[in-house]
């Protein structure tokens, strides 16, 4: 076995959404994801007010280069369970407050989650 035996991308790619995607945080998450060769960016979520809109019409990017194309023609999603993507993989972006319940729905729902909020840091 080689090196590249090792980190040789899947066949199928990992389906992922990325919770608080509009923010600076979820947004960087987003650009890693774009055009990753073992993941697939499935679903974006983020605030109820913003849901139903497409992805590139209500975030404002601040990072460097423009909003990926295929996240921009993603449709906002409510950060549950029931409402995102299906996916087997959650990044999420979301404020202390709102990954204390939220994160845990979507691991429940049997989802990885990796979280950048320090509520379930050590779960």
């Amino acid at each position: 076995m080689t090196p590249d035996d090792i980190v040789a991308a899947p066949t199928r790619r990992i389906q992922a959404v990325v919770l608080g995607a509009t923010g600076l945080v979820g947004q960087r998450l987003v650009a890693l994801l774009a055009d990753h060769p073992w993941f697939r960016l499935a679903g974006v979520a983020a605030s109820e007010r913003h849901t139903g809109r497409l992805y590139g019409d209500v975030v404002h990017w601040r990072i460097e280069g423009d909003a990926p194309s295929e996240a921009a023609a993603l449709t906002l999603a409510r950060p549950t369970p029931d409402d995102c993507a299906p996916a087997t993989l959650v990044f999420s972006a979301l404020p202390t407050a709102e990954a204390e319940t939220i994160e845990p729905a979507f691991a429940h729902a049997g989802a990885f989650v990796s979280s950048n909020a320090s509520a379930h840091r050590m779960q």
